[in-house]
């Protein structure tokens, strides 16, 4: 059996993603995986202000900072206090960055939720999930919304309706 000892978890902080830590956290207690929880910084604003004080250096550092203290947040009050968590903050396009880490740290697994999108939000907006899957060099789990879990199936329609069968 395939042992999955690095595991990433990419998170945008939202309630989606935390589906894919509890798959995270499942895998790391049947193989003492380490779960590095990533959060992407897709752009760093840049503000065309001209105090002393606010230089570009200075807003990249600020938001760098405030993406680390809001991953730290995340991770203390959605998962808690556990040692094998590793929380990195980049900066990039998610998609890249995601495959990039994968690469460098030896990551053995990704579990990433998908946001369900469909239709022309889907084909205007493009799936980082999907991205992934296509140039990822390890294993992609991807975990659906609840809501697109539960809906009803084409199999579960036939044994309602044997007629149809």
């Amino acid at each position: 059996m395939k042992e999955f000892k690095n595991i990433l978890v990419p998170t945008d902080y939202s309630e989606l993603s935390l589906v894919a830590v509890e798959y995270a956290l499942a895998f790391s207690k049947m193989f003492g995986s380490r779960i590095y929880l990533l959060h992407t910084l897709d752009t760093i604003p840049v503000l065309a202000l001209h105090t002393v004080d606010l230089t570009t250096e200075t807003v990249i550092y600020e938001t760098e900072k405030n993406a680390r203290n809001d991953l730290h947040l995340f991770t203390i009050s959605k998962i808690g206090n556990i040692p094998n968590v590793v929380e990195i903050v980049r900066k990039g396009i998610a998609q890249e960055e995601i495959v990039k880490f994968a690469k460098e740290e030896s990551i053995d697994l990704i579990i990433m939720a998908t946001h369900g999108r469909s239709g022309i939000s889907h084909v205007l907006m493009g799936s980082v999930a999907e991205k992934v899957v296509q140039h990822s060099p390890v294993p992609v789990l991807t975990v659906k919304p609840e809501k697109m879990q539960t809906s009803a199936s084409p199999a579960k329609n036939v044994h309602e309706h044997p007629e149809m069968a």
